[in-house]
This record gives structure tokens, C-alpha cells and sequence, in this order.
């Protein structure tokens, strides 16, 4: 797999110090494209079955490709594999870049039934439904497993990227979202149904505009698997709420949510742990409940204002949840008929007794 590449001369080389590699990949592996003017969509999607059918991958020089419809990649109902590589990190903007701009068309990269592939590297922008979505059509209950997606930037759709939206297709295993970030969406990652199982979102950047996070409820079936997660940072007044499931049938860990002025944690239930995490509630906001939820643990979490006035509860559910090492600014203001669980739960400079 080609670690990256970049722009020498108008020709495509690989840059190896991003990761070991044993050797320099040779040119006979991978495709090479450059942005042409006006629509790209026949010109990528061409030769994109074609690399399918040789097994080689996509390397993209830096440029604006600009589409007038999905970037669908669909093999009849046969696995495939095939990477579209960009060939600098794309999540945060930089001039040189590789930009896929779908504007008003439904979505952007979808992949039907595929195994084994990457995206990486890529700006992907557009005002459709969603940014990349893995197996868009409702064909049978086959779905697509071990897809990555790395240090893009998902910008300006309803969602942007999403697992199984169609209602039928199953799968949707080992999916992984990396290095990336979500802006300007009114969702950010979602899930469908239960066999959403394996995925992954880590380092996810969300600063700009996005009303949910992680979702499971809206789409498709609407009984998404929350994914595992390993670091997110959260911040910009702008952010709404940072999960919103069902009832959670396989064990999941979320490690080290870094979030400031957030209005809610949001709705989950089920073997679920947060691990580490920082909720920083929003100063100008009262919501009907920060986290609602029931057998959720919570582990070495802090619950905290910006202001750090010590003078505002966080609204949390009562529920047997359990609270161990945690702090909190002041005690919360709980609600429901259940009961909660703390132990050696710091509130300011106090430890509230075991319960």
C-alpha cells in the first residue's frame, strides 16, 4: 500500500518517511490522475473500475476534481477492493491538497460491497446527504467490511460519512475512521443496525458546525452499534451533542473525548465506557438533560463549565450508571426513579461518600 505521495515535476513519487515500508512501491501498482476541467466524474469512474479489475490503487495529484454526480464504485454484487490516495493529509487546509467538490449531488464516494480499502488524503465537499457512504444500495443483505478512512476532511453534507444507510444491507464490519476531521454537518459519523460491529473513529478533529457527533438512530434501520473510539476533540461553541444510540448490544469503550462549550453528552445505553473523557458543558445553554443513559460507566471522566465558577450542575440520568474516579464542578442534579453509583467521585475539592 502506498504510503503517500506527492507532486515532482507533474509526475507522482512516493514519499516513504511517513511509514516503514520495506520497498518503494512500484509505478505498475498504482494509477496516477490529475483534476481536469469541468466535471470529472466520467474521467475518475473509468479509470477507477479499471484499477479495480488489475488491483491497483488511485493516486491523486493535488487539485480541485470537481463531480456532478456520486463517485459510486459497485461491482456487481462481487467484493472489490480499491484506494483513493491523496498525497498530503487532508484534514486540516493547506494549499496543496487533493479536493473532491461533489456540490449539490446526493452524496459523494460510495462503495458497494467492498473489502480491503483506504481513502485517504482527501477534502471531500459538497451540500448532499452524505460524504462518503458505504454501501448506498439496497441490493441484498451483503455489505462492505475493512474499510479505512484517513486524514480527510468531510465538509458541508447532512452527514458525513455513514455505514448501511439503505435499511437491508447488513455488514458494515471494521470500518475506520482516522486522522480526520468533520465540519459544517449536521452529523458527523453514523451507524445503522446491530452488525455495525468493529468500527472504529480515532483522532477526530470536530471544531465547526456540527449539531451530533456519532449517531445511530436516524438512518437506515436506526439501531446503530456505537463505534470505539480513541480521542476526540470536541470545541467552538458549535457543537450540539456528542452521541446519540439506542441500546448498545456489544461492549464498547469510548477513551479520551476532549470537549469544550458542548450542550449536551447525549443519549446511549448498554456496555458502554467512557474512559478519560472531558465534558465541558456550554456556558449559555440549559439543556433538558446532559447525558440520559442506563448501566453506562464512567471512569476517571471529568463533568466541568468553562467558566470554572463551580455553580452549575450537570443534568444526568439516574439510571444505574456507574461513576468511579470521576469530578465533577458541583454534585449532579440527577433525574429518574433508578439509582447511580459513585465511587471515590471527587465534587470540587470534596470526595462524595461511596454509594
Amino acid at each position: 500500500q502506498l504510503c503517500g505521495a506527492k507532486d515532482f515535476g507533474g509526475k507522482i513519487g512516493t514519499e516513504i518517511n511517513r511509514c516503514r515500508v520495506h520497498s518503494m512501491m512500484h509505478r505498475s501498482n498504482y494509477i496516477t490522475l490529475s483534476p481536469k476541467s469541468g466535471d470529472n466524474h466520467s474521467y475518475v469512474t473509468d479509470i477507477g473500475y479499471k484499477a479495480m479489475e488489475k488491483g491497483k490503487s488511485l493516486v491523486f495529484a493535488n487539485g480541485v476534481y470537481k463531480f456532478s454526480k456520486p463517485l459510486l464504485f459497485d461491482n456487481n454484487e462481487k467484493f472489490f477492493s480499491l484506494n483513493l490516495l491523496g498525497g498530503v493529509s487532508s484534514h486540516f487546509t493547506n494549499s496543496e491538497q487533493v479536493v473532491f467538490d461533489f456540490g449539490n449531488s446526493d452524496y459523494g464516494i460510495g462503495y458497494q460491497l467492498a473489502r480491503s480499502s483506504t481513502i485517504r488524503g482527501i477534502q471531500i465537499k459538497g451540500a448532499g446527504q452524505f460524504g462518503i457512504v458505504i454501501d448506498p444500495l439496497a441490493k441484498n443483505q451483503n455489505g462492505s467490511s475493512a474499510i479505512a478512512v484517513k486524514e480527510c476532511m468531510l465538509d458541508g453534507f447532512e452527514c458525513g460519512m455513514v455505514i448501511s444507510p439503505n435499511g437491508q444491507t447488513l455488514n458494515g464490519e471494521n470500518i475506520h475512521l482516522h486522522d480526520s476531521q468533520i465540519k459544517n454537518c449536521k452529523i458527523g459519523f453514523a451507524t445503522t443496525h446491530w452488525q455495525n460491529k468493529g468500527n472504529s473513529v480515532n483522532r477526530l478533529v470536530v471544531w465547526e458546525n456540527v449539531d451530533v457527533v456519532l449517531d445511530g438512530i436516524t438512518y437506515g434501520q436506526k439501531v446503530g452499534v456505537m463505534p470505539h473510539i480513541d480521542i476526540i476533540n470536541v470545541a467552538g461553541w458549535s457543537v450540539k451533542k456528542l452521541f446519540q444510540f439506542e441500546y448498545q448490544r456489544c461492549a464498547v469503550e469510548v477513551n479520551k473525548v476532549f470537549s469544550e462549550s458542548i450542550h449536551q453528552i447525549g443519549e446511549v445505553s448498554g456496555a458502554v465506557t467512557f474512559r478519560g473523557c472531558t465534558f465541558d458543558a456550554a456556558l449559555d445553554v440549559i439543556p433538558e438533560h446532559h447525558f440520559k443513559g442506563r448501566n453506562v460507566k464512567f471512569d476517571r471522566c471529568v463533568f466541568s463549565y468553562y467558566d470554572n465558577l463551580n455553580n452549575k450542575p450537570f443534568i444526568m440520568s439516574r439510571d444505574s450508571n456507574h461513576f468511579t474516579d470521576c469530578y465533577s464542578d458541583i454534585e449532579f442534579k440527577e433525574f429518574g426513579d433508578g439509582k447511580n453509583r459513585y465511587t471515590n467521585h471527587m465534587i470540587h475539592d470534596k470526595y462524595l461518600a461511596d454509594a
